[in-house]
Formats: structure tokens, C-alpha cells, sequence
């Protein structure tokens, strides 16, 4: 299972990525060294209380959503779960039908859990996105 700061990484990174911002950029943005950065979003560090403050404000998010995740959602063990998911995610952000088959079919294909999770959470970076 993965802890509360691998969770916590995953969430910034996937909502980075939704940005479009590079880890590089968002290190400079709050201040901090590109590895330090790293560190954070695999989980390793977590950032100081003024660094959280820089990536909400660099980010345009508030704490809330950096913190808006279940440790399960990112539980490596529990793959299945994941597919469901992410299904019911794909279905709100499908245009039509044949696209919500087309990505479920790939993710049923997926026999990497690591890919599973991260399919997981570009997902979840397309739906904050969308919002």
C-alpha cells in the first residue's frame, strides 16, 4: 500500500502535468532544487509548509485539492479497483461511446500495475482539468 506522502507526490504530479507545467519549472516556481522536487512527488520528502503554500499558488490550486486523495486510490495491490476507477472517470470525460470503449479496452489490457496507476492519474489530471 502506499503511504500518505507517495499519495500526497502522486497528487501534485498529476496535477502539474494537468497544467502542463514541467517539474523543473514548478521546482523554480516555488523555489526549491529540481531533485528536491523529484523527491516530493515519488513520495520520498514532503515539502515544508511554505514550500505547500508556493505549490498551491504556483499550481492555482487551493490545499484542499493537493490533499483530495484516498491512500487506496493509490494502493498497488488493489489493480482491479483501479480499473473501475478509472472507467467510471473515462465515462465523464468521453465525447462518445466508441472512445469510452477504445480507453477501456486499453485499460484492461494493462497488465502493469505501475502503467495502471499512472493511466490512473492522468485521468484524474484530465477531469481537474476539465473543471
Amino acid at each position: 500500500m502506499t503511504n500518505f506522502k507517495e499519495a500526497f507526490g502522486a497528487n501534485v504530479k498529476m496535477i502539474r502535468k494537468s497544467k502542463g507545467i514541467t517539474q523543473e519549472k514548478l521546482s523554480e516556481m516555488i523555489d526549491i532544487h529540481p531533485r528536491q522536487m523529484s523527491k516530493i512527488e515519488n513520495g520520498e520528502h514532503f515539502p515544508s509548509a511554505k514550500s505547500l503554500e508556493k505549490i498551491c499558488i504556483s499550481l492555482g490550486v487551493s490545499p484542499r485539492v493537493l490533499f483530495d486523495f484516498k491512500i487506496d486510490d493509490f494502493d498497488t495491490d488493489s489493480s482491479n479497483k483501479n480499473i473501475s476507477l478509472l472507467i467510471n472517470s473515462i465515462a465523464k470525460i468521453a465525447k462518445n461511446d466508441s472512445q469510452t470503449e477504445f480507453i477501456k479496452l486499453a485499460a484492461d489490457a494493462l497488465s502493469n500495475k505501475k502503467s495502471l496507476n499512472e493511466l490512473y492519474l492522468v485521468i484524474k489530471g484530465m477531469l481537474l482539468a476539465k473543471k
